[in-house]
């Protein structure tokens, strides 16, 4: 097989932010210079490419399980890690580096072997969210329904729990999260949702951060959860 040769990019873990989110801006903990594999990363980065096409055929992982196939869909798929628009080191399916990763990756596996790592980083983020998602709907009481317990994995996948459901993070700031949308479900009332899920509040037509930043990914997980009140 054709090694892929990358071009380094210099990366300063100490210095990475978490996401900017409307709710706050904490930082993330810095990762020691010897816990981290990031000198070996050698990626050249391309915004505009969030899939990455190899000629082995990898430009996303195909699944039969719609829910996971959607969620493939969202995020986007890449071979070798890359630095995303908020400046995380980022692979495969949307997975953000963990100090795990940076410990266990090598840019010298073959294709096979990082597709392998990446399948099977995906499974376990995936199941990470969807516990998340079924904790959500028993705190909120919200009427178990399979389509509406996707559209809180897919939010929790994407943002993180704490950012969706409210909580306090490590540092100790309090995120309010879409409680206002979460109160609306369990309410039943899915067009209120949907307007918390696009605006900063039902008062404002301003967009929320969230609807600003993937617009697709709202609009398409409000058709998801249009029809499961319509089949309900």
């Amino acid at each position: 097989m054709k090694n892929m040769k990358e071009k380094e990019i210099p990366m300063a873990v100490s210095h990475l932010q978490e996401p900017p989110m409307a709710v706050s801006h904490p930082t993330e903990p810095p990762i020691a210079p010897e816990e981290s594999k990031l000198a070996e990363v050698k990626q050249e980065v391309d915004f505009k490419k969030p899939v990455q096409t190899t000629k082995k055929g990898w430009p996303a992982p195909q699944v039969e399980d719609w829910k996971k196939a959607k969620i493939i869909e969202d995020e986007g798929f890449r071979l070798n890690p890359y630095k995303d628009t908020r400046g995380f080191i980022t692979g495969g399916i949307g997975h953000k580096f963990t100090k795990e990763d940076f410990k266990n990756w090598n840019p010298n596996w073959s294709e096979e072997e990082k597709y392998a790592y990446w399948m099977k980083r995906f499974k376990e983020d995936y199941s990470l969210a969807s516990r998340a998602a079924i904790k959500t709907m028993i705190k909120y009481n919200i009427e178990p329904n399979e389509k509406t317990q996707y559209v809180l994995t897919n939010m929790i996948f994407n943002m993180g729990v704490t950012n969706v459901a409210g909580g306090v993070k490590k540092d100790g700031t309090v995120v309010r999260g879409f409680k206002n949308f979460l109160a609306d479900l369990s309410k039943g009332d899915i067009e209120g949702a949907i307007i918390e899920m696009k605006r900063r509040n039902k008062n404002s037509a301003e967009p929320s951060a969230w609807y600003t930043q993937v617009p697709n990914r709202v609009e398409g997980l409000i058709k998801i959860l249009r029809s499961a009140n319509e089949s309900s």
